[in-house]
């Protein structure tokens, strides 16, 4: 299982991808971004749907329909859903009398218009114009359903009855019986199959909308150009490329240089990539990862009793398990034990580096302000690329750059920030 909590999806990437038109379609959204493929397979057979989706943008490009249509039609879908169907052979009449005779007649003909033109809309303008052939089979059997209901419940003909304003209480009642007499779960597999293919259609538009950049995958290959986090507004974009030997990144820079931000971009990165998913960047070469654990905002956690230094310790012997059984891990933390005395974490860091050396088909960043650290032998093996995020100073003003270069950063601004806040002067009095 991925540890991406500290990712926020839901708040930071979720919104560049929903255009969902209700909240069923949003909650299948929703477990699309919850759910990664557990195997290359199945990440390549998601991007494919999704590209089948952009190839037949020219009639999805208007793809909408009205959410009061879909309560109305849906809340009857529902209520049908609990109906039994009468076996007696005058049943039919029987209620047509007692149907007659009910002041909600009307209401009921009305949701069984709602539910006959929805279908017949989405069916006609979208389900089938696109070219259904360039799905994956796999998609193609999940729209089954929609295509099989749309035909035995004779959509297209009662829509055009309805149409002509001919659609009588007594053809109601008759299209409810033949409603009542599909396959069980038909309706409901119908209703599945359009919340599963408004979900696809969501990303593909915000595909399209953000230019993101659909992933390849590569064995022994780390390199991403131009990747940015899509919440900033005006982003700094960055690129990196790793060596086949290189399976560690060293991050460092001075407090507020971005270190954070750009490790939650290309863990974002990564994790939509496992996703099947295009991401923020202009290209991206990665190997499948079995793992992912990204942790960057870890805190105390008062009902396990585990602090924050704790909660890094038990993630990492999570991760360095997975990588010594021979699983392929991606790997982030932010400011890696700072929860402890900056000696034991610089002693524990060495040690952490020259053990995780030999997984070669993992990969581990880490941010740190440890700055001896630059002098010791591990942090000059072939097997980790020293970074940082550009700062320069002058004239006592720091300014930031976002630019993520190659080297050891060795900018210090703590001292000057604690003067501009004003807390050296207010001390001192």
């Amino acid at each position: 299982m991925h540890l991406i909590q500290d990712l926020e999806i839901s708040r930071s990437i979720l919104p560049f991808f929903d255009f969902t038109n209700t909240e069923l379609s949003r909650k299948r959204l929703l477990q699309f971004f919850s759910e990664a493929p557990s195997s290359l397979e199945e990440v390549l057979e998601r991007q494919a749907i999704i590209k089948s989706f952009i190839r037949n943008w020219s009639v999805l490009e208007r793809f909408n329909y009205q959410n009061i249509d879909f309560r109305e039609a849906f809340e009857y879908c529902t209520y049908l859903s609990n109906k039994k169907i009468t076996k007696s052979s005058n049943s039919f009449s029987k209620r047509l009398f007692l149907l007659l005779q009910n002041k909600t007649i009307k209401q009921k003909k009305s949701k069984l218009i709602q539910l006959v033109l929805l279908f017949d809309h989405l069916s006609s303008r979208f389900f089938n114009s696109i070219n259904s052939s360039l799905f994956p089979p796999s998609f193609q059997e999940e729209l089954k359903a929609f295509y099989l209901f749309v035909e035995q419940a004779d959509i297209q003909g009662v829509s055009a009855i309805v149409k002509q304003n001919r659609f009588t209480n007594r053809q109601a009642l008759r299209f409810e019986e033949t409603l009542l007499r599909l396959e069980p779960r038909l309706l409901h597999k119908a209703w599945e199959a359009l919340f599963t293919f408004e979900a696809h259609f969501s990303i593909a538009k915000g595909v399209l909308k953000y230019g993101f950049a659909f992933p390849h995958f590569q064995e022994g290959v780390f390199t991403i150009t131009e990747f940015y986090h899509p919440l900033l507004k005006h982003p700094v974009k960055n690129s990196l490329s790793l060596t086949e030997v290189e399976n560690m990144v060293l991050l460092t820079g001075p407090n507020m240089s971005g270190k954070s931000t750009l490790l939650k971009a290309i863990g974002l990165c990564v994790y939509l990539a496992h996703l099947g998913l295009a991401v923020p960047a202009a290209a991206f070469t990665l190997p499948f990862y079995s793992l992912l654990s990204i942790n960057i905002n870890s805190k105390d956690d008062l009902m396990s009793g585990y602090s924050h230094f704790m909660h890094e310790l038990m993630a990492l012997k999570a991760a360095v398990q997975h990588a010594a059984h021979g699983s392929s891990c991606f790997v982030v933390f932010d400011e890696i034990f700072k929860g402890t005395d900056a000696d034991d974490a610089q002693e524990i860091l060495q040690e952490t580096i020259d053990g995780l050396k030999p997984h070669q088909n993992s990969l581990f960043f880490f941010s740190t302000h440890l700055q001896n650290l630059k002098n010791h032998l591990e942090v000059q093996a072939p097997e980790i690329k020293k970074c940082h995020i550009s700062c320069t100073l002058q004239d006592n003003k720091a300014t930031f750059n976002y630019r993520l270069a190659e080297g050891w950063s060795e900018v210090k601004i703590g001292k000057l920030l604690f003067a501009q806040t004003g807390l050296r002067e207010l001390l001192r009095k």
